[in-house]
């Protein structure tokens, strides 16, 4: 039987290695007490000179993003090659809204390397304040495409990340720049 370890997110990574570097917490205790954890296991044999440090962590900061919840309302932004035929009279060649698996894939380990990317300038932010960035960063880039009659629109996993650039990563900084469309082009930049 093959286990299916927990994803962890970058803000438990970091707190690891800090309970790691301070001597409260070896990195390979800590590592398997949320390992264990993730499982669902007990880990009350763990000596209480490291739960002390270990169980003071947050839940909401060890595990990756649950996207399963968000995925699909994020990919029915995107539209079909049908949708773009019928609605817009455009024919790409390719479908731009791709499979669930596909951009699930890419999202999480966007996630994982978003308080990395934007904590500088965001600090400390929740999964709901993460996945608002995300939809916002989308629906701009996709009027902004709709604007130029979808010419050159991304597929939506290569908009997350392609080769090591991220229009996502682009487009949240642009948001949290105020670099919003030019009013000359529209009030709302959300897609109707």
């Amino acid at each position: 039987m093959k286990i299916k370890y927990p994803e962890f997110s970058d803000q438990l990574e970091i707190h690891i290695r800090t309970l790691d570097e301070t001597e409260k917490v070896p990195y390979n205790v800590s590592k398997a007490y949320f390992i264990l954890r993730g499982l669902k296991e007990d880990v009350s044999f763990f000596p209480a000179m490291y739960r002390v440090h270990l169980d003071e962590v947050p839940q909401n900061i060890i595990f990756a993003m649950d996207i399963s919840e968000w995925i699909e309302d994020w990919r029915m932004l995107w539209p079909t090659p049908k949708d773009l035929s019928h609605e817009y009279g455009v024919n790409l060649g390719y479908d731009i809204r791709c499979s669930k698996k596909a951009v699930e894939r890419k999202m999480k380990t966007f996630l994982k390397e978003f308080h990395m990317k934007f904590s500088e300038k965001m600090g400390k932010t929740t999964l709901q304040q993460k996945k608002e960035f995300i939809m916002d960063a989308t629906k701009l880039y996709l009027t902004e495409c709709k604007e130029k009659g979808w010419m050159y629109t991304k597929k939506s996993m290569y908009f997350i990340e392609k080769e090591g650039d991220s229009l996502l990563e682009k487009y949240i900084w642009r948001i949290l720049n105020n670099e919003r469309i030019p009013e000359t082009q529209g009030q709302n930049f959300y897609i109707n």
